[in-house]
């Protein structure tokens, strides 16, 4: 009993930790790193395809808005979808779009792709220099009309992803 008594009163009277005891924590402190940290880095990958996915819904609702005002003449669709997208018909310009995975590229532009959305009012589809998180929104015009204006085929709707391929999410409007 003395001797329990003389190891609690040498356990209580310590001042610091030893170092195996130090190292113990240190290795358990790494293994929880090692755990959580790739969880969180996939976190923010799905919020930019999120991000995306909003955007993409946002404009495939505003073609939807304006598409049907413009199915006899698809030469002026462009450019009203640029004003819808870009908040110039007096639409509260908070609501832009932006670019979610690089943060530097906002709006609507037509046949140029410097914008978030990029506007293809030939119906080319060119797709070449576009970068992750862009949306290619493509007006393909039907050329059979005799009165000089083209009347609207159909748009499509383009998101690009992560690895700057087009995303399985590709979306066709027919008016």
């Amino acid at each position: 009993m003395k001797k329990m008594m003389e190891m609690a009163r040498h356990f209580f009277n310590r001042r610091g930790f030893t170092l195996i005891e130090l190292m113990m924590v240190v290795a358990v402190i790494g293994i929880l790193a090692a755990v959580l940290i790739p969880k969180i880095g996939g976190t923010k990958d799905a919020a930019k395809l999120a991000g995306l996915d909003s955007n993409m819904r946002q404009v495939q609702a505003d073609v939807h808005a304006v598409a049907h005002r413009y199915r006899h003449n698809a030469g002026e669709l462009g450019s009203a979808l640029q004003s819808v997208i870009n908040g110039e018909n007096g639409s509260d310009s908070e609501n832009d779009i932006n670019n979610p995975f690089n943060n530097s590229q906002y709006g609507a532009t037509l046949d140029n792709t410097s914008g978030a959305v990029v506007i293809d009012s030939d119906g080319s589809g060119d797709e070449t220099d576009l970068e992750k998180g862009q949306i290619l929104v493509i007006i393909n015009d039907d050329d059979s009309a005799t009165d000089g204006d083209s009347n609207l085929d159909s748009v499509s709707i383009k998101p690009y992803d992560d690895n700057g391929v087009i995303a399985n999410q590709v979306v066709t409007i027919t008016p």
